[in-house]
């Protein structure tokens, strides 16, 4: 992360639309090419590298402070923008077998699509401006990211949450949507109470001191490889 941070640093505002752009085709390109095969090892997703290329992109946003510039009009565009992408994901996943072949119905469903991609930045730039006043939304907010890594690693993924919901395809598409809600609901919670109980472990170690002097020294010894080149 030290080495996007001062990636990040070198940017300047008036880069930005360049930036927007590779980003937007690298996301075209990953979408329709990990279908084939896999250059940048994305795994459609669910890797380190686009979970720093997200990271890259919220450093961005704070950097510049982005989303302190949406109003009200600005939001109901973004949220206009946002059910677009949303529909077309929906449109192009129910088109018939016969006008996609099924490999493709996941196109703009993937986490590296630019669809998700999208939805995803709007969300960040609508809701990072809110103060929310709810305790329970602030103290669930700081584990997000937290519940993201537990719930999404191979071990907990494969073990716990792949194909263990299947049967909820077999309920009425009245029930459905309440079980997937509530199921999402209950992975939410156990892995952010999984997350306060590392937080309070790694208070008790004193693990930020550690991490903060590794990072110095990764910081310090990135300027002089920068300086020197």
């Amino acid at each position: 992360m030290p080495v996007l941070d001062r990636l990040t640093e070198q940017i300047e505002r008036q880069s930005l639309p360049k930036v927007a752009l590779l980003l937007f085709l690298f996301s075209c390109y990953s979408a329709v090419t990990c279908r084939f095969y896999d250059p940048f090892f994305l795994n459609k997703g669910y890797s380190f590298i686009w979970l720093s290329i997200l990271y890259f992109i919220g450093a961005l946003i704070r950097k510049f402070e982005l989303y302190k510039s949406i109003d009200n009009k600005k939001r109901k565009q973004i949220g206009v923008a946002m059910f677009g992408m949303l529909l077309i994901s929906w449109i192009w996943y129910l088109c018939p077998g016969n006008l996609i072949q099924p490999e493709w119905k996941s196109l703009f469903a993937e986490y590296v699509s630019p669809t998700i991609l999208g939805i995803s930045v709007g969300l960040l730039l609508i809701l990072a401006g809110t103060n929310f006043k709810s305790k329970w939304i602030c103290f669930a907010s700081s584990s997000t990211f937290g519940v993201y890594l537990i719930h999404d690693n191979n071990l907990i993924r494969h073990n716990f949450i792949a194909e263990r919901f299947v049967t909820i395809s077999q309920f009425s598409p009245i029930w459905m949507p309440s079980l997937v809600l509530f199921s999402a609901i209950v992975i939410f919670t156990v892995c952010c109470a999984l997350d306060k109980f590392r937080v309070c472990v790694f208070n008790l170690i004193q693990a930020k001191k550690g991490s903060d002097s590794v990072e110095a020294w990764l910081r310090i010894l990135i300027q002089k490889i920068t300086m020197r080149s």
